[in-house]
């Protein structure tokens, strides 16, 4: 009997112990281990006519900023910049002791020097809650904000296809046309799944959005679908949605939000 209460008494104080070391184990990440922290890209004007102010500001200390215009060749920040083309903007912070930080990507766009007149419609109408300030507004070169509350520059949908018809006012030459997309996914929000451009009724360009994986902080994103060059009076601009929000979201299964705000031609 003794014996087995010295031997439970051991086996008690054995396991305190054990507890005791497992609870003051730490482990340490490496620095190879750590990616920096982005850098904040400020721009004075994502849409602008003769050019456009970058600066990069709260740069992680002892790293070291790069950037691209198109994919062209990589640049080292020493300062502000100014770009005055239509260009795909990235960004990046390195340095040899962490990982880089995750690439800030930014459509910007130089808008033509005269104003494309048009008149638009939509099919079917946005929703009663978030119609914007009407059709026109999509050509007005004003941009919403992240909060799409806020103003009426934000047309909402929740439809699995939306169909905007352009009437130019004259034939005008055009290669590009911009949607101005709001990706809000605590809102239910998300970007398109495709977008496709028609002339005369038949398809002339189209791009493909990827389906997120997992939450993304709210942005305002320009998708661009390239046209072939040429001499355009009609288009018609055919989003189509998600048909549903992806298993990983709160709202899974329910047609998601659709928000745009302007439309370039160039």
């Amino acid at each position: 009997m003794i014996r087995r209460g010295l031997f439970l008494f051991y086996s008690i104080i054995l396991l305190i112990l054990g507890c005791s070391t497992n609870a003051h184990r730490v482990d340490f990440l490496q620095e190879q281990e750590v990616q920096l922290a982005s850098p904040k890209i400020i721009i004075d004007s994502i849409l602008f006519k003769k050019s456009a102010k970058i600066e990069a500001i709260n740069i992680p200390t002892g790293s070291k900023v790069y950037y691209t215009i198109n994919s062209r060749e990589k640049k080292k920040y020493n300062g502000p910049f100014y770009i005055s083309e239509t260009g795909q903007l990235e960004v990046i912070a390195k340095t040899s002791n962490y990982q880089s930080s995750e690439s800030i990507s930014l459509e910007l766009i130089k808008l033509p020097k005269k104003k494309i007149e048009a008149s638009l419609s939509f099919s079917p109408e946005p929703s009663e809650s978030y119609p914007g300030n009407g059709p026109s507004s999509l050509l007005d070169l004003e941009r919403g904000t992240l909060n799409f509350k806020d103003g009426n520059a934000w047309s909402g949908f929740q439809h699995s296809a939306i169909e905007i018809d352009i009437k130019l006012e004259r034939p005008t030459s055009l290669s590009t046309v911009f949607c101005s997309i709001l990706q809000d996914h605590n809102s239910w929000i998300f970007q398109p799944h495709k977008i496709q451009i028609w002339s005369g009724g038949k398809e002339i360009g189209n791009t493909n959005i990827s389906i997120p994986m997992e939450f993304k902080n709210p942005s305002m994103n320009f998708i661009s679908i390239n046209l072939p060059e040429g001499t355009y009076k009609d288009l018609k601009v055919k989003i189509i949605n998600l048909k549903n929000i992806p298993a990983w979201h709160p709202g899974a299964g329910t047609p998601p939000w659709l928000f745009i705000d302007e439309i370039i031609l160039k």
